[in-house]
């Protein structure tokens, strides 16, 4: 493991490591409080006419929407207790698995490295990178500009965003709430880890925005390498940094405006202190005097003139909650003070006097969520303001007009919905960027036309994918905020709108995808996703789980609230599976690949096996520790119908990955080593020692019946969520959606059960020596139906399955006494050249059959 930073655990006082008399706290958060409060606010909001609603599948990205989204990740993770973690436990946790199993990370061998899949290129037809939240440049030099992703980290470009490099895949956390850049040596740098403006509703009482966070990070070099100087967040403090500055004239003073308040450093950030108990969302330092410094926050303008070091307010009255304070240099005493609650004010003279101004109505804001401004610091009447679209005054403020469209993505002025960050170059009025849901875009004309600066980026917050053995260049793939995406292994394209979700592809037609956007709104296309058929039986939670049959292709699963759907032609129609009772929205489906009669599916609090034969459900949840974590993923033996995984969601330590070889009648917690963070996902690898990986906040994990723990599988591979995992036997390759940063692959652990055969096309292979078998093999071509006599067969008969030039991709079993006549189904097998390996007792022969459709 390559580590670039340094934990600087004696030498300093960590941010939030103050004294009892300065730390006033708002009390430990819990997930249903947070979610009662948050729909009592938004009810009130829609009382007074304030909520934008939108359609679900429209680009834009409401309010409701923001906090389903929210919702989703931290019901799972708080249930069922509802109470939030500590917000810096995901680092917590990886340095004491890396602590604890320090052999694995002194290995003389080197495991496979990860692969990230796909150029970093934006996506055609309309498509967007991912969402940024901040955007800064280099002081010395425009063409140098940082920018911090929602879930992908911080990236760099020295070239004006021609090419860009990732600095931040060895950060404890890759959400990336502000960078600071010193005036004075731009090459010192600071990186506020975690969502900062992710979530968040109702001021300083409402939620605690994003997932995890590990306060600051610290570099000299420009990037290049970093240090931690700020891990420990408790989470009864409800703290998240949302600002960060340099002081101009004196580099070791930094302020850091957080939900808590405002925290001051006056020694490069090796002590902290808290200097302003007001929950301020922004800051900036009067431009010719470094004493100087304005915040904003719940409708106060403070002020401080001896560098942060105490605070007196300035204006009162402005409204409430987010506001952005914005300053120039072509004016010192002109400051802007723009507000969520629809306040925009203005002051000439440094704030004596202020005159209330034109609202930026055209920018479309979704309150909290993007509320991005800036001012030109040649000309303080030039702004910029972006929410749903970007808006622009050049009459400080009087008046505004729309600059882009976001709803056309062939106008030459288009910019992706949803603005988060916005700069103007320095000395410039019309050279602006603005950044969003879908990357990073500049205007050198004011806003006539705009180019997508985001080729470059992968900054996708991916949910879940869908891969194919009849292609091993194609996935399809859900993204956070810019909807469904194709790789074919030459371009990205951009499929279907919306927030993407799940994603599958037809295993024995490639042409045929399957994609849900939120709430469980299934489509499916019969032609690579350029035309879509609506086929929902129903609607489910944020992510809906729906699978294909793996061995009937035609046959699909859904899981909406407590019902498990079930169609036979594709989605043309839907049935509910008897006996299934969730109680809850459905998190997870898995069919049993020996036995597809044999259906898991769960909830969060429950777990049922369906057997579609009889019409009948087992609750099998006994057993799980559902009174302390979620029921969130679930993979089966492709041998054992019986043999089956559950991953659990929660920070439940110790309950991580159960193990039922029983169809669920006994479960055993096989968690053992994995460190205490969510398990997202878990996938079988097919014909193993019961091998499994495992997904999870901080990378993969894998576990099989030769090791007693289970071991880190991450080399090269980001510390970013990984919220789904899928092998893919054609190219013996495990794949992974990560929250962050797209999708990655990596060969299947060596050394695999799948060995290669290799044969030429066109020969006839058969073992002949004292141990063969007399076997015969019918027909041959074969459609996928597959008859298979053994002569004398003296003990049980396995029929592995090789695909010529490639690996494993089924096995079968037979009692001995039905060996003179077996049947095998390779019908969800793509067509070409096949060999079986049939082995009874220590007899053997080897056959090549040939599979056409």
């Amino acid at each position: 493991m390559k580590t670039k930073f340094i934990l600087l655990l004696s030498g300093s006082i960590l941010l939030w490591g103050l004294s009892k008399a300065q730390n006033t706290t708002i009390g430990k958060q819990n997930f249903y409080q947070i979610q009662k409060q948050f729909y009592a606010h938004y009810e009130q909001l829609e009382k007074q006419g304030r909520v934008d609603k939108k359609e679900i599948g429209e680009k834009e990205d409401g309010l409701l929407t923001q906090f389903h989204r929210w919702e989703y990740l931290m019901k799972a993770r708080t249930f069922p207790s509802g109470n939030m973690p500590a917000p810096d436990i995901q680092w917590r946790e990886w340095k004491r698995f890396q602590e604890a199993n320090a052999e694995q990370f002194a290995q003389t061998s080197p495991q496979a490295a990860w692969q990230q899949v796909g150029t970093n290129t934006v996506p055609l037809l309309g498509g967007g990178a991912g969402r940024i939240n901040v955007i800064r440049f280099d002081p010395a030099n425009s063409n140098i500009i940082y920018i911090g992703a929602a879930g992908g980290g911080v990236w760099k470009t020295t070239n004006g965003g021609t090419t860009w490099t990732c600095l931040s895949d060895n950060f404890p956390v890759t959400s990336i709430a502000d960078i600071a850049i010193d005036a004075a040596n731009s090459n010192n740098i600071y990186a506020a880890t975690g969502d900062g403006y992710g979530y968040e509703i109702g001021g300083s009482s409402g939620f605690w925005g994003g997932v995890y966070t590990a306060g600051v990070m610290h570099s000299t070099n420009g990037g290049t390498t970093w240090t931690q100087i700020g891990i420990k967040v408790p989470q009864s403090a409800n703290t998240i940094i949302q600002r960060m500055i340099i002081n101009p004239a004196n580099n070791q003073i930094l302020l850091a405006a957080a939900r808590e308040g405002i925290f001051r450093t006056a020694n490069g950030g090796n002590t902290w202190t808290k200097v302003l108990n007001s929950h301020c969302y922004d800051m900036e330092w009067k431009t010719n005097d470094a004493n100087t410094v304005y915040a904003g926050g719940g409708g106060v303008v403070y002020k401080s003139t001896n560098a942060g070091a105490t605070w007196s307010t300035l204006k009162t009255g402005f409204g409430s909650g987010r506001m952005s304070i914005e300053v120039s240099a072509a004016d010192p005493l002109v400051i802007y003070s723009l507000n969520e609650s629809g306040g925009l004010y203005k002051t000439t003279d440094g704030g004596v006097s202020w005159v209330t101004k034109s609202y930026p109505y055209a920018a479309g804001f979704y309150g909290y969520y993007d509320l991005s401004f800036a001012c030109s610091q040649s000309n303080s009447n030039t702004l910029i303001a972006g929410g749903l679209s970007t808006a622009k005054s050049t009459d400080g403020a009087g008046s505004w007009s729309t600059i882009d469209n976001y709803s056309s993505y062939t106008a030459s002025n288009y910019v992706h919905a949803d603005k988060h960050a916005a700069a103007f170059y320095a000395g410039s009025t019309t050279n602006i960027l603005v950044a969003g849901d879908g990357g990073i875009w500049r205007t050198v004309n004011g806003g006539t036309t705009w180019t997508d600066l985001s080729k470059g980026l992968m900054i996708a917050q991916i949910y879940r994918l869908g891969t194919t053995p009849q292609n091993t260049n194609l996935y399809i793939s859900g993204w956070q905020d810019n909807g469904c995406n194709r790789w074919d292994g030459t371009n990205w394209t951009h499929i279907f709108g919306a927030d993407g979700m799940e994603a599958a592809i037809d295993y024995t037609n490639q042409n045929t995808y399957y994609e849900a956007y939120q709430y469980g709104a299934l489509n499916r296309s019969y032609n690579s996703g350029v035309s879509w058929s609506y086929i929902a039986p129903s609607s489910g939670d944020w992510i809906t789980p729906f699978i294909i049959d793996p061995v009937l292709n035609t046959r699909l699963y859904y899981g909406g609230y407590s019902t498990l759907y079930r169609s036979n032609n594709q989605g043309g129609s839907w049935s509910a599976v008897t006996g299934v009772a969730l109680n809850d929205y459905a998190t997870e489906i898995a069919v049993a690949p020996s036995n597809n009669n044999i259906v898991y599916a769960a909830a969060l609090g429950k777990m049922y096996k369906a057997d579609i034969s009889t019409n009948t459900a087992t609750n099998i949840t006994a057993g799980l520790p559902v009174t302390l974590a979620g029921v969130y993923y679930i993979a089966v033996s492709n041998t054992d119908e019986n043999k089956v995984f559950v991953s659990l969601s929660g920070y439940a330590a110790g309950q991580k990955v159960y193990y039922s070889s029983n169809g669920g009648a006994t479960w055993s917690n096989i968690s053992l080593n994995l460190p205490n963070l969510p398990v997202n996902t878990i996938v079988y690898q097919n014909n193993s020692n019961n091998r499994v990986y495992a997904g999870t906040d901080i990378g993969v994990f894998y576990k099989d019946n030769s090791l007693a723990n289970w071991v880190y599988y991450g080399n090269g591979l980001p510390n970013v969520m990984v919220h789904e995992l899928e092998i893919n036997y054609t190219s013996n390759k495990l794949v992974a959606a990560t929250y962050g940063r797209g999708i990655w692959q990596v060969d299947l652990v060596s050394p695999s059960p799948n060995q290669q055969v290799t044969t030429t096309n066109n020969e006839k292979r058969e073992t002949r020596n004292e141990f063969a078998l007399k076997v015969n093999v019918s027909p041959n071509p074969t459609n996928g139906i597959l008859n298979i006599q053994v002569q004398d067969a003296t003990a049980d008969v396995t029929v592995d399955v090789y695909r010529v030039n490639g690996g494993q991709v089924a096995t079968f079993s037979f009692s001995a006494k039905d060996a003179a006549s077996m049947q095998i189904n390779l019908r969800n097998q793509m067509a070409g050249n096949y060999v079986l390996h049939i082995r009874s007792g220590d007899a053997m022969a080897t056959k090549e059959i040939t599979l056409s459709k």
